[in-house]
């Protein structure tokens, strides 16, 4: 089946990847594989059906012999690229929106913020995954937590300007080292994919690769970086509401700080296996978020 028949005609090979890995698994396995039975089961089940309860999609369709160990892989992978990207894109909006939301005191709608703790994210970092997944899942993960930071950074300054402990910017450039990323994980995606056979898949990906090349506006730090940034800004919080309040719970560590500790590593240069701990942030409470 080629992937050209599921999409517009007018859409350029970019956007028809992005809208592929921007739908679900077994949908994105109709589409680039050819093979509906995974989004046919899950559509009929109306859930993740309780025969396949506690394991993942991408393992459900091994199992089912529907594709392979690699292809899954890459599919997942460019899957967390397109989730990636595409938070990445709404960060930097709200980044250059801040001052002129803030001002006319226009919040962010809740839909696209997603808890830390969110179950979506249970999978992230599997150690029983490939370094890339993890890795790529990493991204993702990372790209919603600082989605996640400007969505606070608007609304918590409309909502309680003195408020000492409100979430900070982290400026439109933290957004680039994101989209590079994605960048690149969509060309790693389409190569595996190659090696699959999935030649028409393969180039597209590698097409979206080299347009998003053209598109990523200077360096930014990295999203690692960013990780150990947000880790910083929340401890720093706690530190100045320790200062006001005098009250020493605002000094704990927070599960929160764990997970951008944890993220600073899956998204480090060289991966999860090779990359040191994110610097430890000062403590705060789960309240203050």
């Amino acid at each position: 089946m080629s992937i050209e028949s599921k999409f517009d005609a007018k859409a350029t090979p970019a956007q028809e990847m992005r809208a592929v890995f921007g739908k679900r698994l077994g949908e994105i396995i109709e589409n680039v594989i050819g093979d509906s039975r995974i989004k046919d089961l899950f559509e009929q089940a109306g859930k993740h059906p309780e025969e396949y309860e506690g394991k993942p999609t991408g393992l459900v369709a091994m199992d089912l012999g529907v594709i392979s160990a690699d292809t899954k892989t890459a599919l997942l992978v460019a899957q967390a690229a397109e989730r990636t990207l595409t938070l990445a894109e709404k960060a930097e909006t709200l980044s250059e929106q801040m001052q002129e939301r803030r001002e006319k005191k226009e919040k962010v709608p809740p839909d696209d913020y997603v808890r830390y703790d969110d179950d979506v994210f249970k999978y992230v970092g599997s150690e029983r995954d490939p370094q890339i997944l993890q890795q790529a899942q990493g991204f993702w993960m990372a790209a919603q937590m600082l989605y996640n930071n400007e969505h606070e950074a608007v609304n918590g300054v409309i909502n309680n300007p003195a408020y000492v402990a409100n979430a900070m910017s982290q400026g439109v450039d933290s957004a680039q080292g994101f989209k590079r990323a994605a960048m690149d994980l969509f060309g790693k995606a389409g190569g595996i994919l190659a090696q699959e056979g999935h030649k028409e898949a393969a180039e597209k990906l590698e097409t979206l690769s080299k347009s998003l090349a053209k598109k990523v506006q200077g360096d930014g730090p990295s999203p690692s970086k960013v990780m150990t940034n947000l880790a910083w800004d929340f401890g720093r919080g706690g530190q100045d509401l320790f200062i006001v309040l005098s009250d020493e719970r605002y000094l704990e560590r927070q599960p929160i700080e764990d997970v951008f500790d944890r993220l600073a590593k899956l998204t480090a240069p060289g991966g999860p296996q090779e990359s040191k701990p994110a610097a430890k942030g000062q403590k705060a409470p789960a309240s203050k978020r």
